[in-house]
């Protein structure tokens, strides 16, 4: 019956399967030494989105979820432990994002062990998901508070959840090190942490936290990472980016806001937008983008969208919300306004995927000739590894 089941559905061009979901954690350290990361993990939030947008499982685009929790920060002066909830799994990742703006690095307490057991607990995840994935990024010995990282590495195991550790710290190489720096992708074996001098050479402190993130990746099945927290690699132009930025202009010139949160909604947008250029120009060319990609989903506020996905029906439009131009037209006036708007975003949508492809291309080729790791490298170096492990397949 089953088989029967399927095949009927295959025969209707119906999916037989779930949407598949993608659910990731960012456990940062916003500790005083960590400014420079929590700045570089913002911006570069949208590349390892747009990664994302072009994965599947069978056939089928997933559903993505991001939260944050920080430890060792500012941001709450009376958080107990300086342990905070940022955002919880979210799929709206521009809410999430203005969060990030938030974040200071003015703290000191650092309890990795309690915030990964504590982001396994209060993460509001899929009891069914197909992939859960931690990434926890900090600089200082994970050997602090009453909950080990050990028994919270347990609880991700336990939990079918990556833990990824990433060590960051401005010294690649620490006076020189003897303990090797590892790649995302690259299991090191799990070692006994080096106690002072060895018959290789003298081991400071640096050596031997950076052996305590090994290790807690490798127990937890997860990968280990070393990059900088603080150094600030030079922004790539491209032939690609002003054009990009261009497209992206015209997009919100389409979107048609509607409904007693529309125009606030679109404000947000554009705001986001704004705060994200005057950070980095390379990220709003990332975030323009992720704005035309599957997972960019403003049917809540976008007439246009809304309509044609059979979300409303313009007899249900309380006009005095929308834009002035747009309230004194009649309903078939304002549907062929519509759809003026979604032929005039699909050909925005395809030339900036298009044109993005030239852009990535471009900057990644320029990243392997510079020869050093980012944070947004390292985290989809991880992420397409663990996903393929998970049925998962990109474009």
């Amino acid at each position: 019956m089953k088989k029967l089941i399927m095949g009927l559905a295959l025969a209707a061009n119906i999916s037989v399967f779930a949407q598949p979901t993608i659910e990731i954690g960012l456990l940062l350290d916003t500790s005083g030494s960590m400014g420079g990361l929590i700045n570089k993990t913002r911006n570069t939030l949208w590349e390892v989105l747009n990664i994302l947008d072009d994965t599947h499982k069978n056939g089928e685009i997933p559903k993505v979820s991001l939260g944050i929790y920080s430890y060792g920060n500012g941001v709450s002066p009376d958080a107990q432990d300086e342990i905070v909830m940022i955002s919880n799994l979210t799929t709206d990742h521009d809410s999430l994002s203005l969060k990030f703006f938030e974040l200071g690095a003015t703290g000191s307490l650092e309890l990795a062990g309690k915030t990964i057991s504590k982001s396994v607990k209060e993460f509001n995840w899929t009891e069914e998901g197909d992939f859960k994935a931690l990434f926890l990024a900090g600089n200082e010995t994970l050997k602090q508070g009453e909950v080990s990282v050990e028994s919270a590495s347990e609880l991700t195991l336990d939990n079918d959840i990556f833990l990824n550790t990433i060590y960051a710290n401005d010294s690649y190489i620490s006076g020189p090190s003897k303990i090797p720096s590892f790649g995302a992708s690259t299991r090191a074996p799990l070692r006994k942490i080096p106690v002072g001098n060895s018959s290789r050479g003298q081991f400071n402190q640096e050596d031997i936290i950076k052996e305590e993130w090994n290790n807690l990746a490798v127990l937890s099945g997860g990968s280990f990472a070393h990059i900088s927290n603080n150094e600030v690699l030079a922004h790539i132009d491209t032939p690609f980016d002003s054009k990009l930025l261009e497209l992206d202009q015209e997009l919100n010139k389409t979107f048609v806001y509607f409904g007693k949160f529309g125009h606030s909604s679109y404000q947000q947008m554009i705001n986001l937008d704004s705060q994200i250029g005057n950070s980095s120009s390379s990220a709003m060319v990332s975030r323009g983008r992720y704005k035309v990609g599957h997972g960019y989903s403003v049917k809540k506020w976008d007439l246009v969208e809304a309509y044609f996905e059979g979300s409303i029906n313009i007899a249900d439009v309380d006009k005095k919300t929308l834009q002035k131009d747009l309230q004194g037209l009649n309903d078939i006036d304002l549907i062929m306004h519509l759809t003026k708007m979604k032929k005039l975003r699909k050909d925005i949508k395809n030339e900036t995927k298009e044109l993005y492809k030239k852009h990535k291309e471009y900057v990644d080729q320029k990243r392997l000739e510079m020869g050093k790791k980012t944070i947004e490298m390292v985290m989809i170096d991880s992420l397409k590894e663990q996903l393929s492990k998970k049925g998962f397949d990109f474009k």
